[in-house]
């Protein structure tokens, strides 16, 4: 093997094929139900993983855990939404959010980037981010329900 201070030929042929690559078969009808349909099982899975250990209701409510950070309102903020906060702070300084399919639950908050912005093909954005829209709508729709705790007795057994 040699080494050199050279771009190696294996980095050139992965550049001249991402350059090359056709998106269009991407935006198919067959590729968008195949996407949508691994989001399901993801989101069925880590249900039924979750469904293993009881329910900590204090994670999921506001002043329960002392948590350093407060919303607009006053309210302290609970466990769980802390620490989504805190992993899309760092999320977003290393620019997971300018990826055309990747959205925040809290862009307000997204910090600047330490990284520069990658460029991204241009494609019909609507196409591309509703199974992304989708998933996060089911999502939000399970923390919602749950914060009601509608949702965890359901799925989680209780302490």
């Amino acid at each position: 093997m040699r080494v050199s201070g050279d771009v190696s030929t294996a980095a050139i042929a992965a550049t001249a094929a991402a350059e090359s690559l056709d998106l269009s078969s991407q935006l198919e009808l067959n590729n968008i139900r195949e996407t949508l349909i691994r989001q399901e099982d993801t989101i069925i899975f880590s249900i039924i993983e979750r469904a293993q250990f009881a329910a900590n209701a204090p994670v999921y409510q506001p002043d329960a855990v002392p948590v350093p950070e407060f919303s607009a309102d006053g309210r302290r903020y609970s466990l769980l939404e802390y620490i989504l906060r805190q992993t899309e702070q760092i999320h977003g300084r290393i620019r997971r959010y300018t990826s055309p399919d990747e959205h925040a639950f809290f862009p307000e908050a997204v910090p600047s980037l330490v990284l520069p912005p990658l460029k991204y093909p241009e494609v019909k954005r609507f196409i591309l981010t509703w199974p992304t829209a989708a998933m996060c709508l089911v999502f939000h729709s399970v923390v919602g329900i749950s914060r009601a705790g509608n949702l965890l007795p359901i799925f989680w057994a209780q302490d």
